[in-house]
Order: structure tokens, then sequence, then C-alpha cells
């Protein structure tokens, strides 16, 4: 039977360099025989990827095309898809996109303040977290640390190791940056 695959939406929104950032960077870290590739809004509007899928990653770009491209029945597919086993990686805007609500620049010309259909964190995104941003271009764009943690009294792993993680283990994903910490992480579903 064939791995099941990681799909990278490259889609209305995403941004080309975290398409393909993504990709290598997934494919990199994964089985040779798993298949990283990336899937448009039609394939995504489509039932049937779902079998075919154990992750669905939403990279960097902007969520609103995301919103606009993937509501309603794309959006509960995606929910289902989660809720029933399946992974969702959300980076940047994916993250976003996967919140109940968004609070991105807040003041700015870059504001966008709203409800997600996915809300797989019931709570608040808010950003960006680094001064500087600005869309389309890598200026103020940060790599953050990622501290990785297994519940309860497990190990923890900084710095991008493959972390041993037993499957009925719970994980968070904490991210710290400029002294602010952020869940990044919930399990949905199974």
């Amino acid at each position: 039977r064939e791995p099941r695959a990681v799909l990278v939406y490259a889609g209305p929104g995403a941004s080309p360099r975290c398409v393909a950032a993504a990709v290598a960077a997934i494919a990199s870290h994964v089985a040779v025989d798993v298949p990283v590739r990336p899937v448009g809004r039609a394939e995504l509007c489509r039932a049937g990827w779902e079998s075919t899928a154990q992750c669905l990653v939403m990279p960097g770009g902007r969520d609103l095309p995301y919103c606009e491209s993937l509501h309603g029945e794309t959006a509960a597919r995606i929910r289902a898809f989660v809720e029933g086993g399946g992974s969702y990686l959300g980076l940047c805007a994916g993250g976003y996109f996967g919140c109940a609500e968004v609070e991105f620049g807040q003041g700015t010309e870059m504001e966008v303040i709203g409800s997600r259909e996915l809300a797989f964190f019931p709570g608040v995104a808010r950003g960006p977290v680094y001064p500087g941003f600005e869309y389309g271009r890598p200026v103020g764009a940060h790599a953050a640390r990622i501290r990785f943690r297994v519940s309860p009294g497990g190990e923890e792993d900084e710095g991008g190791r493959d972390a041993p993680i037993a499957s009925s283990a719970k994980v968070a994903y904490t991210l710290s940056a400029n002294s602010l910490e952020s869940n990044l992480a919930k399990r949905v579903g199974k």
C-alpha cells in the first residue's frame, strides 16, 4: 500500500516562495516513500483527496484569499479530514486560517480582523509577532524558536530535531518569540 501524501496548499493566497519552502523542508524530513506535493484549490474543493492524504499543510501567504477560496463545503471537508484523524499544519497565514478569530496588524494598513471557519484553535490569533513585517517580501519575517513538549512529564526537545513521540501522547508545541508564548498544536478529533 502506498503511503498517504503530505499535501501543501498552492492555491489563491499561498505565497509561491512559502509553498516551495514547505515542500522542500517537509520532503527532507519524511520517509522517502511519502509523497509531498502541492495541491490547488480545485482539488481541495473535490471529495477524494482526504483518503490519500495524511496531512494538509497551509503555508504562508495571505489568509483572506484562503477564506474566500476554501469556505463552506471545502472548509467543512478540511475540518472533517482533521476530525477523522488527518493532520493540519498551518504555517504563518495557514496558522491564522486555522484559528477561530484573527487580529492581524490591528490599526495598520495590513489590518485583518475576523472569524474563521476551521477554528481548530478556539482562540484569537494575533500578529504580526515581529515588527517590520511586509506582505510579499521577506522583510520582517523571522525564524522563531519552537520548543517541543511531550505531556505529561515527557522530555522536551528544542531546535528542530526529530522527537520520538508515542501516538497516545498529548503534544503541545510552544512558539517563543518576543517574550510571547503561543500554543501551536491542539488535538482535534481522533
